[in-house]
C-alpha cells in the first residue's frame, strides 16, 4: 500500500516565511512554488475572526498586510496553497 498523496503535495512548511514576528503592524508572507494554484491567505484573531485576507490564482510570492488598526495580542495566519495548508502563529505588538 502507497501512502503517498501524489506527485503535487506541496510541503508549506519549508517553503513559507513569515516575518517580522512579532509584527509591529506590517507582516509579510513569503513563499513559491512551482505553478499556478489558487491560493487562500486568511488572518484570523483568537476568536476566530477573519480580520484580513487574499484569494487569488499565483506561483506564489511576497504578501504584506497591515495590521496596524488591530489591538496587540495573538493572530494566526492560514495558507491554503491548492488542498494543502498550514497555519501558523504571529504576534502583533505596537
Amino acid at each position: 500500500i502507497d501512502n503517498s498523496s501524489g506527485v503535487n503535495e506541496i510541503d508549506l512548511a519549508n517553503i513559507v516565511s513569515l516575518y517580522p514576528n512579532p509584527t509591529n503592524g506590517e507582516l509579510n508572507i513569503n513563499f513559491n512554488i512551482p505553478s499556478q494554484e489558487k491560493i487562500s491567505i486568511k488572518i484570523y484573531d483568537v476568536v476566530g475572526q477573519v480580520v484580513g485576507q487574499i484569494t487569488e490564482t499565483s506561483s506564489g510570492g511576497n504578501y504584506t498586510f497591515d495590521l496596524s488598526d488591530l489591538q496587540n495580542g495573538l493572530y494566526f495566519v492560514e495558507i491554503q496553497v491548492g488542498v494543502n495548508s498550514i497555519t501558523r502563529k504571529i504576534v502583533l505588538n505596537k
